[in-house]
């Protein structure tokens, strides 16, 4: 019997009540589910959309401090982060086989040129693939191959 009134206990029946509603009428729930938010699309478009712009002004705001966190949460757990770089690595393979493919052979054999082709710069030269299944690519230095690929096309 319930003491109706403990309010743990109360909500610890309500939640119990509650979810077995749910599983014997999940079929129910989910029509009027999807019927409400089909009535209400409108509502959660301009909700999601103004939830990110806010989301994005906050992490501009919050810059710092949110890379602060980040690299304090990393080298606080390097064994999880090391994990989450190798999951990301393997995933980034998968999708991607044949650039992590001509990335991993241009760092192993340093097909660097001695100079930025665009501007003759000797300096942070890159290697900035052109075509991945043959390993042909040009040497660029940071800044020119970051123009090329923020861009998206190649004046070169």
């Amino acid at each position: 019997m319930v003491d109706w009134k403990n309010k743990e206990e109360v909500k610890e029946y309500h939640s119990f009540h509650s979810r077995k509603w749910y599983h014997k009428n999940k079929k129910r729930c989910h029509k009027r589910m999807k019927k409400y938010r089909e009535t209400h699309r409108e509502y959660f478009k301009r909700y999601n959309e103004s939830y990110k712009e806010k989301k994005k002004a906050w992490h501009i705001k919050h810059r710092k401090e949110v890379i602060a966190r980040v690299k304090k949460w990393n080298k606080d757990n390097p064994k999880r982060y090391a994990e989450l770089c190798r999951q990301k690595t393997k995933r980034y393979q998968e999708k991607y086989p044949e650039k992590y493919k001509a990335q991993r052979y241009a760092k192993k054999h340093k097909q660097k040129g001695s100079e930025c082709v665009v501007c003759d710069s000797k300096d942070n030269l890159e290697f900035h693939h052109i075509d991945y299944k043959n390993n042909k690519g040009i040497t660029l230095c940071r800044k020119c191959h970051k123009k090329v690929h923020g861009v998206g096309q190649s004046d070169i």
